[in-house]
């Protein structure tokens, strides 16, 4: 089964990742024409990447 993946973020390609690991054709399409050099958001596994008070 082809399965299309919408955005090259964080979420898009771990996502990818384990559909391709199941058996599934996997195409990863992002707006963007290259990588941000700055914006999006912060990521970080291991604890809160932004205080929200």
């Amino acid at each position: 089964m082809d399965v299309p993946v919408s955005g090259a973020s964080v979420a898009g390609p771990v996502l990818a990742y384990w559909l391709a690991r199941h058996g599934f054709r996997v195409t990863v399409v992002e707006r963007a024409v290259s990588p941000r050099k700055t914006g999006g958001h912060s990521v970080d596994l291991f604890r809160p990447a932004v205080e929200i008070s």
